[in-house]
């Protein structure tokens, strides 16, 4: 991912010809279509849609003497990059209803953060640190989008998906490298994401120099009134309660930390069981946090407005989880081998189930499912019968029993 592809008009690959071929020229007329595509036929492996690094294949069907291309499951229509000729269609009445879209060709996320305006709120912090902050959306909203933006950076920079051969190659440096592409053409409430982004560089001990000017870089427009805040996405390193009683929040690799007021510390980190105080570390690499940070008048330091996150199950994978249950599994999948996908709710359709996997290398791609004795009855009843009405082969997992076999994998 080491540049913007053009997901309107994506790579296909074929197998048999050396090189891709570009979707326009492929479907261009009947002619076309029947030279690329009429040795493939009914085969599941011999043509590939590179609008995403990972690959979604096709299928060829044929229809009154003219060849096509099919989705492979129904569900496959979601694999592909938004805007994708073979993503689901734009003008579905569907698209109304999802918070990703694509429009003039950017990524849009629908959703709203603070403009600027002449209605300046002070909030007063411990230790009598003043802040100007610039509202319209209430916090709880802004809270949303945040964890929004940061579910559409995982998903558009393919770190929800997971494939073998990606072992030993997702570290911080990749990691960060992709969600600085992937924020490049992503759009919320008109501002392009990339342009306000902070994601620390790997941290140099021969060169710290590097990630102070950055820091300072960053900070530097967010002061310069060209801007009303800024987004910032890192590992959580360690909290700490200075003499003044400010929270402090440090980041993996970033060489300062952000203020955050101690209600919204508490209550962010308390949705993660994690007791805040003076000193207290977590495990590397263990929870992802976003935040929407202003200016404040403590000088050095940026001042967290909204935070939001999730945890991901360990510095190999990187995939986000929910609970224990969650990164048992995924370590279990990764043990045997098996390609699938997180599917993430910033890219369903809103009010839909949201499976917690979807194993991609089984042909009627199961949708795997976990669930105990405290979930609501009701729901998981719901959710059997969504997957009874949409014919969807599950499989399920009571997590308070050992994990059952798991349907076995195609061979390709």
């Amino acid at each position: 991912m080491s540049e913007l592809v053009d997901v309107t008009n994506p790579s296909i690959w074929i197998k048999g010809i050396e090189a891709p071929v570009k979707y326009h020229e492929l479907v261009k007329d009947k002619a076309s279509k029947k030279r690329y595509l009429n040795s493939h036929h009914r085969t599941r492996d011999g043509v590939i849609c590179m609008c995403k690094e990972t690959g979604i294949p096709l299928g060829v069907g044929l229809r009154q003497g003219t060849y096509y291309l099919y989705p492979l499951h129904h569900s496959d229509q979601e694999r592909h990059a938004i805007g994708c000729p073979n993503y689901r269609n734009a003008s579905d009445k569907e698209s109304d209803e999802r918070l990703l879209e694509y429009k003039n060709g950017r990524v849009v996320l629908k959703g709203r953060i603070a403009k600027e305006n002449n209605n300046s709120e002070r909030a007063t912090l411990a230790g009598d640190e003043v802040l100007e902050v610039v509202r319209k959306v209430s916090i709880k909203k802004k809270q949303q989008v945040i964890r929004n933006i940061l579910e559409a950076l995982w998903v558009q920079a393919e770190l929800n998906v997971w494939r073998p051969w990606f072992d030993g190659k997702r570290d911080y440096k990749t990691v960060r490298n992709r969600l600085v592409m992937a924020s490049k053409n992503l759009y919320v409430d008109g501002l392009n994401v990339g342009e306000h982004l902070l994601i620390p560089y790997a941290y140099n001990f021969n060169a710290p120099e590097v990630s102070i000017q950055q820091y300072e870089k960053f900070q530097k427009r967010l002061y310069s009134n060209e801007v009303i805040g800024g987004f910032v996405v890192g590992f959580v390193k360690k909290i700490h309660i200075d003499k003044t009683g400010r929270s402090l929040l440090f980041l993996q690799h970033c060489p300062r930390p952000m203020v955050v007021s101690k209600k919204n510390i508490d209550k962010f980190f308390g949705k993660f069981s994690i007791k805040t105080g003076s000193g207290i570390a977590l495990k590397k690499y263990d929870l992802v946090v976003s935040a929407f940070v202003i200016k404040s008048r403590c000088g050095h330091r940026l001042y967290a407005a909204s935070l939001s996150g999730f945890r991901v199950n360990n510095y190999r994978m990187m995939i986000p989880i929910s609970t224990t249950s969650d990164e048992k599994l995924l370590s279990h999948l990764y043990e045997n081998e098996r390609r699938f996908r997180k599917p993430m709710f910033v890219e369903s359709k809103i009010g839909s189930h949201v499976p917690f996997v979807v194993l991609e290398d089984v042909e009627d791609r199961t949708h795997l499912e976990v669930f105990d004795s405290t979930m609501d009855m009701e729901l998981l009843k719901d959710i059997q019968a969504h997957y009874s009405d949409k014919k969807q082969s599950v499989w399920w997992w009571n997590a308070e029993g050992p994990i059952p076999p798991l349907p076995n994998a195609d061979r390709r």
